[in-house]
């Protein structure tokens, strides 16, 4: 099923993990080579356990909507957070989750990506 079937549950969801979810922190781990063959570029990891636990609770959400992926074996259990386009040279505090919205003809990966939803993070201290 395509997440546009269930984008609004999605979303309810998301927004209430991010409430529950205190800021933290992203710390810059090795390059690596990411992409399609043909699509390949450099990207930084992201070092963050705080981070994987919210990809299997956002993941966990979608899975049980039915939604499917292009690429189900680089998610859950094989996701490996990275930046493609920016580096952060430090730790860097996360303080909300920006949701994307691929937008793909049928069969296809690569389309127009539109900023969504912008939901913070609970603020501690």
């Amino acid at each position: 099923m395509s997440i546009l079937n269930v984008r609004g549950d999605f979303i309810r969801s998301a927004r209430e993990i991010c409430a529950e979810t205190d800021e933290f922190v992203l710390t810059p781990g090795a390059p690596i080579t990411v992409g399609a063959a043909g699509y390949e570029k450099t990207a930084q990891t992201i070092d963050s356990e705080p981070l994987q636990v919210l990809h299997q609770k956002l993941f966990k959400v979608a899975s049980e909507l039915g939604i499917k992926f292009s690429h189900p074996e680089y998610l859950g259990d094989e996701y490996m957070a990275h930046l493609t386009r920016h580096e952060i040279p430090s730790a860097h505090a996360a303080s909300r989750l920006t949701v994307i919205d691929n937008i793909a003809p049928e069969g296809s990966a690569r389309g127009v990506k539109l900023i969504s939803e912008n939901m913070p993070f609970r603020v501690v201290g």
